[in-house]
């Protein structure tokens, strides 16, 4: 998704200490099974920041599609709702971003 790539490149341009998740890629299952055995859980947001502000450890992105006009938004599913919510309870800030631009300004606002 090129709106995630562009942000990886605008994140490593400011220096932040951040990785990206494998989630959304297309695997084969002997691959998803070798994942799952090394600790990979469905849902984990896309981008892990790890930079704390505030009385935040760290930001957690899941990164939607931009929509085009029309369409609808990118789905959360249940298990990416169960990582938010134990996110925020341990202290890290989490959200859903849709496209570049969003993702930027909820990094921007949050290392203001």
């Amino acid at each position: 998704m090129i709106e995630q790539v562009t942000f990886i490149e605008y994140l490593t341009l400011r220096g932040a200490l951040f990785t990206a998740t494998v989630g959304g890629v297309r695997l084969s299952i002997g691959q998803a099974t070798a994942l799952k055995r090394q600790g990979y859980s469905k849902g984990v947001p896309d981008i892990l920041i790890f930079e704390p502000r505030g009385k935040y450890h760290g930001l957690m992105i899941e990164m939607k599609r931009q929509r085009i006009k029309g369409e609808p938004r990118g789905r959360v599913s249940p298990d990416q709702e169960r990582w938010k919510e134990q996110l925020l309870a341990r202290g890290y800030r989490s959200e859903v971003c849709e496209g570049f631009d969003e993702a930027k300004g909820v990094y921007d606002a949050y290392m203001a």
